[in-house]
């Protein structure tokens, strides 16, 4: 395979999710969609309805009754048709960028209660033309010709007439439709009317995130495939109260298996963990919460949702709430031992992960995110502005000075 052909099938397969948001967005409030189980896109509602998509980036040229990306589709549903696998309430849309060949009786696919008799003749023709071609070409021991097309004109075939009139009459032809380059425009159109104008260009942006990964989550089996269109409405309702004035966005809340928790480690912040015997378990929750808070808040400032202002107030915050508990702990443990010490760290240091989220005065009113004050924390220990053991600041900068002195 080609890198071009690479390309089209990753941008192919990345559009059918995104043309399952558009069509959820449109749908009734029980339906529910999935990608890549009865279809490429199914939608279950009172009308079940599956969606065979041919993406492409260049529209050119038209359709017709000899297109072998409709042939391919027809085998699927011709075989569905033949094993009686579909209702009165199942019908089939071929969604394509193509514009249909005017003088082609498939126009009559596009439209509404139209007569798809001649339909029905055409496709019958086409098939029974390609059988004839591969017969001639057999007898004379030759290649065999339209082998991506013959699957679909032998599954037509194979049907009674009967079945081909039903199969034709269940077919809708989507023909001049969006491609994966216009998918941030339609999701902008479906939400429009109920998105205030001020947030809608971040909400669709982090909608359309949001989707990415849920679908992601389902082709993985680690949520349902089924997505129904309350789920989608609730998503949005919780953007639109996250982008007003008064809360912010949790972009990383449910993100922590991405965390590059290597990275994140080496520093400072783990030789903190070490002094206090803190062990892999919290060198690696401390890591996660750091890359969450560390990218909600460069988010944030991106997006203009907050002002660093702002976030250098929380950090004065978290810094006077962790002065109060480290200098007291300082205090009473002035002549205690190391073990002692470290175990007080240990507790210090648990603390932060475990309580300061309540204690600490969130950086917006509506803010409850526990990971934001967690990994703050670590960073501010990375930086050596707060600390778990007693001595930390002492330890730490001697180690710094002799390894500068070693250099």
């Amino acid at each position: 395979m080609s890198q071009h052909s690479a390309d089209a099938s990753l941008l192919g397969y990345y559009f059918q999710g995104m043309y399952a948001l558009v069509k959820l967005l449109d749908a009734n409030d029980y339906d529910r969609i999935s990608i890549e189980t009865f279809d490429d896109v199914y939608l279950d509602g009172d009308v079940k309805t599956l969606y065979q998509l041919k993406h492409s980036l260049n529209s050119g040229g038209n359709l017709n009754e000899k297109n072998d990306g409709l042939w391919k589709t027809i085998r699927i549903w011709a075989k569905m048709v033949e094993k009686e696998e579909v209702d009165e309430a199942t019908f089939f849309i071929f969604v394509t960028p193509l514009l249909i060949d005017e003088n082609c009786s498939l126009t009559e696919l596009s439209k509404n209660d139209s007569n798809r008799s001649r339909v029905v003749d055409d496709l019958l023709m086409e098939a029974k033309r390609v059988a004839g071609k591969r017969k001639i070409a057999k007898s004379k021991q030759e290649a065999l010709p339209y082998k991506t097309r013959w699957p679909g004109c032998e599954a037509y075939l194979s049907l009674c007439p009967e079945q081909r009139v039903d199969l034709v009459n269940k077919i809708t032809i989507h023909p001049n439709n969006f491609n994966i380059k216009d998918i941030h425009n339609e999701v902008t159109l479906k939400i429009k009317n109920t998105v205030p104008l001020g947030i809608r260009p971040k909400l669709v942006e982090r909608l359309i995130e949001w989707w990415d990964r849920r679908v992601v989550l389902g082709l993985l089996n680690e949520a349902s495939r089924d997505i129904s269109k309350h789920e989608l409405i609730q998503y949005i309702v919780t953007l639109v109260n996250e982008l007003s004035e008064e809360n912010l966005t949790d972009d990383y809340g449910d993100r922590n298996e991405e965390a590059d928790i290597l990275g994140e480690l080496g520093g400072n912040m783990e030789a903190q963990i070490d002094l206090v015997n803190g062990g892999k378990s919290r060198k690696k929750r401390a890591a996660v919460a750091r890359w969450q808070a560390r990218n909600q808040r460069e988010r944030w400032l991106d997006d203009d949702l907050i002002n660093g202002i702002e976030l250098k107030k929380l950090d004065k915050r978290l810094i006077n709430v962790w002065d109060d508990y480290f200098q007291t702990m300082k205090y009473d443990l002035e002549d205690e031992d190391e073990n002692v010490l470290a175990e007080n760290g240990r507790s210090l240091l648990d603390w932060s992960h475990r309580k300061a989220f309540q204690e600490v005065i969130p950086v917006r009113e509506g803010w409850r995110q526990p990971y934001l004050v967690q990994g703050s924390y670590q960073q501010l220990a990375e930086d050596l502005v707060v600390g778990w053991h007693p001595e930390f600041d002492e330890i730490l900068k001697k180690n710094s000075s002799n390894q500068e002195g070693e250099k």
